[in-house]
C-alpha cells in the first residue's frame, strides 16, 4: 500500500463532519448487499432485519439491488420502510395498544407496501382483529413460533393450530404462514 494512501474507512474531510454522525460507505454497503444476494442465490429469498442499520439510505440500496422483503422491530422502522417504498414489510412482533392503531395508520398511509405482523396468542389476535376490522383492514399475520428460546411465540402443536384457525375466521386478520 502506498504510504500516502489512506485505508477505505478513513474519512478524508473529518473537519467537515458534524459529530455525532452516522457514516456510511456506500460502495462497501453495495458490495455487502451483493455478497448476501450471491450467498443465498436469489434476492427474493432474503428478508433482512432493518434493525441492523435503521437507515433509509441503506434500505434504498437494498431495494435497488432487488431486495423487496424486510423485517423490522419498531413502528418507526416500518414507517421508514414505507417511506422508502419497500414492497413487503414484516413487523416482527404483535402490535398492541397504541402501537396497534399506529400500525393500522401506516397500512393506510403506504398502500404500496404489503405490511404484515405476528401473533402468538388469541388475546392479542382478538385485539388486532378489533382494530383492523374497525379500520376496514384484513392484515396478513404470521403465527410466531417458540422453537425453544422462550422469548416469544407459541409452542408448536395443537394450540398453535387452533390459533391459526381462529385468525383465519377473524375479519381483521388473515394468517399467511409461520414465523420462527
Amino acid at each position: 500500500m502506498d504510504k500516502d494512501a489512506q485505508p477505505w474507512y478513513m474519512i478524508r474531510d473529518i473537519d467537515e463532519l458534524d459529530s455525532p454522525a452516522l457514516v456510511v460507505f456506500p460502495d462497501r454497503v453495495k458490495k455487502n448487499i451483493l455478497t448476501a444476494i450471491s450467498m443465498i442465490g436469489d434476492a427474493d429469498r432474503l428478508r433482512p432485519h432493518i434493525k441492523t442499520n435503521k437507515s433509509a439510505e441503506v434500505s434504498r440500496l437494498m431495494i435497488e439491488a432487488g431486495i423487496n422483503k424486510f423485517k423490522c422491530a419498531t413502528i418507526a422502522e416500518a414507517e421508514m420502510l414505507g417511506i422508502s417504498k419497500a414492497a413487503d414489510v414484516l413487523l416482527a412482533y404483535q402490535p398492541l395498544g397504541p402501537k396497534l392503531k399506529r400500525f393500522a395508520e401506516l397500512i393506510r398511509k403506504y398502500p404500496g407496501t404489503y405490511f404484515s405482523c405476528l401473533a402468538d396468542n388469541l388475546s392479542a389476535a382478538m385485539q388486532m382483529d378489533n382494530v383492523f376490522s374497525e379500520e376496514g383492514l384484513r392484515v396478513p399475520v404470521y403465527i410466531d413460533l417458540n422453537l425453544g428460546q422462550n422469548r416469544t411465540g407459541i409452542m408448536p402443536g395443537e394450540s398453535m393450530i387452533e390459533l391459526y384457525l381462529a385468525c383465519s375466521r377473524l375479519s381483521g386478520t388473515r394468517p399467511v404462514g409461520l414465523h420462527a
